[in-house]
């Protein structure tokens, strides 16, 4: 049907080449615009001055953010498509900053939005930057590199002109690709560093309210992909909107914060983590409010993206959190603060772990199968679910550990745990409150209520004292950072039951006191099983055979290093009183009664004022001090009656003697290294022993073999006395006493306090019937290898064998009066006078007497 037309009511018809002819005058008409534009393009390229554009483009960049932009080159094209390239890129950084520049770039290249112009913005688009190199960094004052301050007062451009009162050109960009980039950090704030090569970048919207990036690179041995989304970029580098009013406080909303990142191995994803929340003042980080979430297959795999981290071998690692900013406003930092906390972990060892953590110690005793912490908010208990082994029986702990809030400080929050391991349970109850920041006694508090049992602690421990069929309970306060008391202790065992109290005050110079009372202590049963330290190893001088005769003028010297420094320095690190009883101790088979001992430490003072007990042989009774300043000793032994069984193992010798050993003396010396304290010694100092037994290889090392008597075995000892006088570096024996059965030893001389060289005359007696025969005999050499000889002592130096004659005294009892220094003591047997079978003492002949020495058959 033909088109038609009405004109003042009356219908016309339209020719049909009348719309072609319309239409194709139309696009007649676009294109002669269109070349009329291209043209006008064509002639504006020819007049753009890219030197005037580079210098007004570094100037607006200097406007905006103070900054030095520096271009070597910059291009406009208008065709086909509104195009800005420029090389040679340079921004500088913030002045006193270690870097010139914050970025640098070999080259960008972007799209040219028109239609912004007309409101003076430029807005480029698809912004492609070549190899940029991207450095942030933030002082330790709080400066960062990436927060801009427009100047306040205009400065001339590049050509010599100001902008006057020009209105300002804004740089907006919106999309940006970034190839082969790199980006490194360093926040002195947060002691956080890092790098990342290989860069990639997608952005978009970037100058919009929600800007949107992708972000892919290696960092350490692993790379990386994340995508990340937030607020208007103005806000995080602190520029406010043209000419727009300054914001007050508060008013802005929370800038959003999405991030979703993962680490990459070979292509494989093997961790992730996701952020998601907001942030009040995203310039500076604070007011954030995040939640966070991670996973790891294995959480050392980590290490190959964060080389420094270090971090132990977990798997199966899972955690979320809440973390919020609890700074005041205007604090000059950030505070984190959990509000919410979940963590599951897989199997790993303790020890790596710890290790991690506190940076040394950790067991290797203990391995976790699985770890669950959880925490609904900051004020809900913390509930912890462990399983495991320790030394390879199964583990727990199990139970509420306080809350997000206490641990953060300021909020008391009770705990309850059980722990169980190889049939041992401790229980932990109360309260505790990590305090705030700031030391006193606000710093941390805890009220504690312990109980356990443990079957065997050995067992458990691998180590430690002897304790079987164990109990505890206690009371432990920790009222503040530097102090600690345990109260209403209670620890029974089949070896030890024990109470008191003991308290620490003090972090870099302690001070502990502890009142403890033991009804019984065994401290045999309490080292039953241990390994014990063999004898010292002689050198080859001590093993080296004796001379057989002849005085030695030059004994061996003794192998101790007489340099070695005593630690009387370790006397200063605290100070010490200590009150310790026992109604029954038992030690080197001995039981003794009411024993007491008191020590006191205070500036380097040390001092034993009570040391007592009553035992089967006799009384316990020293008292002692020494002094880091004056490095002295002084000791008093009034008397001190011991197993020598015990002495010999305290002095790692083999036991030559066996029964009680009584000291008694006072002895002083002083001296910073062990050779000059022991070379100070002096005053008196006794030894006796009485109705015990000898080694008969250690007789015959100072006397010589003894006729009748057997290299092996013990024989029994009457008496054995030695009071000495300490002093000039040896010790003067005088007399020396030792009577058996079979032989009697009388004599006298001295002995080296550092090289234990031995100058000793003894006449030693062997006992036949009633009478004997004895030959005089010089020991040399030095203790723990004496070197006995003839001893030339008759007249014309000439050796003297008497036979016969009556039997002397009985020595024991004047040598033990002295060696005791007058004090009391056990009396030996009664001496049998050397009767035969108790009938008439009948005197043997002198061939029976030379043939009983061995010298005739």
């Amino acid at each position: 049907m033909a088109a038609r037309t009405t004109v003042g009511g009356r219908g016309t018809k339209q020719k049909p080449g009348a719309l072609r002819r319309g239409l194709r005058g139309l696009l007649v008409f676009l294109l002669l615009l269109l070349l009329l534009l291209v043209g006008a393009a064509a002639f504006l390229q020819t007049r753009i001055d890219d030197d005037a554009l580079r210098s007004r483009v570094e100037h607006e960049a200097w406007r905006q953010t103070g900054r030095t932009l520096t271009l070597q080159g910059l291009h406009l094209r208008l065709l086909p498509v509104p195009t800005i390239e420029a090389t040679g890129i340079a921004f500088s950084n913030l002045p006193d900053f270690p870097r010139a520049s914050m970025l640098t770039a070999d080259g960008l290249s972007a799209h040219l939005a028109l239609w912004p112009l007309l409101s003076h913005q430029i807005q480029l688009e698809g912004v492609t930057l070549t190899h940029p190199a991207l450095v942030l960094r933030r002082m330790a004052d709080g400066r960062a590199n990436w927060q801009m301050h427009p100047p306040e007062v205009d400065r001339p451009r590049g050509d010599g002109t100001s902008s006057g009162h020009a209105a300002r050109w804004r740089l907006a960009i919106d999309s940006l690709h970034v190839t082969d980039g790199a980006l490194a950090w360093n926040d002195a704030v947060s002691g956080v560093s890092g790098a990342v090569s290989e860069l990639g970048v997608e952005g978009s919207a970037l100058s919009g309210a929600r800007p949107e990036l992708t972000l892919s690179g290696r960092h350490g041995g692993a790379g990386f992909q994340a995508q990340l989304q937030g607020g208007p970029l103005d806000r995080l580098l602190g520029r406010s909107p043209e000419d727009a009013p300054p914001a007050p406080a508060g008013s802005l909303p929370p800038w959003p914060l999405h991030l979703k990142a993962a680490e990459l191995l070979d292509g494989r994803r093997i961790a992730g983590l996701s952020l998601d929340g907001d942030v009040s003042d995203p310039t500076h980080l604070r007011g954030y409010h995040l939640d966070l979430q991670a996973d790891a297959a294995q959480l050392d795999g980590l290490n190959a993206l964060f080389p420094k981290a270090a971090l132990p071998a977990v798997a199966d690692a899972t955690l979320a959190l809440r973390l919020d900013d609890a700074a005041p406003p205007g604090a000059p930092a950030a505070t984190p603060s959990l509000g919410r906390l979940s963590l599951h972990t897989g199997a790993f060892q303790v020890g790596p772990v710890w290790r991690a953590l506190l940076h040394g110690g950790g067991s290797h005793d203990l391995s976790v199968a699985s770890l669950s912490l959880e925490a609904r908010d900051r004020t809900s208990p913390l509930a912890v679910d462990a399983t495991g082994t320790w030394r390879g029986t199964p583990a727990s702990l199990r139970g509420t550990a306080g809350t997000l809030a206490g641990w953060q400080g300021g909020v008391p929050a009770d705990v309850s745990l059980v722990v169980a391991a190889a049939d041992a349970r401790l229980r932990v109850d109360g309260r505790v409150s990590r305090g705030r920041s700031g030391g006193g006694a606000g710093a941390g508090t805890a009220d504690l209520r312990l109980e356990g049992t443990v079957p065997d602690l050995r067992r458990l421990a691998g180590q430690g004292p002897n304790l079987t069929a164990m109990e505890l309970s206690a009371h432990l306060m920790l009222p503040g950072r530097d102090s600690a008391s345990v109260t209403d202790l209670h620890l029974d065992s089949k070896q030890l039951s024990l109470t008191g109290t003991v308290g620490w005050t003090g972090r870099a110079h302690p001070s502990i006191t502890a009142q403890l009372q033991a009804a019984h202590l065994d401290v045999d049963a309490l080292r039953a099983g241990s390994v014990r330290k063999g004898p010292a190893h002689k050198d080859a001088d001590a093993a080296a055979p004796p001379p057989s005769s002849g005085r030695p003028d030059a004994a061996p010297s003794a192998p101790a290093d007489g340099r070695h420094v005593l630690p009387f320095g370790a006397l200063r690190l605290a100070d010490l009183a200590l009150k310790l009883t026992a109604g029954n101790l038992r030690i080197g088979g001995q039981t003794y009664r009411d024993a007491a001992a008191e020590v006191t430490l205070h500036d380097g003072h040390l001092a034993v004022p009570v040391l007592r007990a009553a035992g089967p042989a006799g009384p316990v009774a020293a008292e002692g001090e020494a002094d880091a300043g004056t490095t002295s000793v002084s000791i008093a032994l009034h008397p001190l009656t011991l197993p020598a069984e015990l002495v010999a193992e305290w002095l790692d010798e083999p036991p030559a003697l066996h029964g009680p050993l009584q000291f008694a003396g006072h002895v002083d010396g002083r001296g910073a290294t062990e050779g000059a304290l022991i070379s100070s010694l002096s005053g008196p100092l006794g030894l006796s022993l009485v109705n015990g037994t000898v080694a008969n290889n250690a007789v015959a090392g100072l006397v010589g073999a003894v006729p009748g008597v057997q290299a092996e075995g013990e024989t029994a000892v009457r008496c054995l006395a030695l009071p000495a006088r300490l002093g000039s570096g040896q010790a003067s024996l005088d007399p020396l006493v030792l009577v058996t059965h079979r032989l009697s030893v009388t004599g006298h001389g001295t002995v080296g306090l550092a090289d234990g060289r031995l100058d000793l005359h003894l006449l030693p007696r062997l006992l036949i019937g009633s009478t004997g025969a004895s030959l005089p005999v010089h020991v040399g050499g030095r203790l723990g290898a004496p070197s006995p000889a003839l001893d030339p002592a008759a007249p014309g130096g000439r050796f003297a064998l008497v036979i016969g004659g009556a039997a002397p005294g009985d020595p024991c009892l004047p040598a033990l009066a002295a060696a005791r220094q007058g004090l009391p003591g056990p009396m030996p047997a009664a001496d049998t006078g050397g009767a035969d079978g108790g009938g008439k003492r009948k005197l043997p002949k002198p061939i029976d007497i030379l043939r009983r020495l061995g010298l005739f058959k």
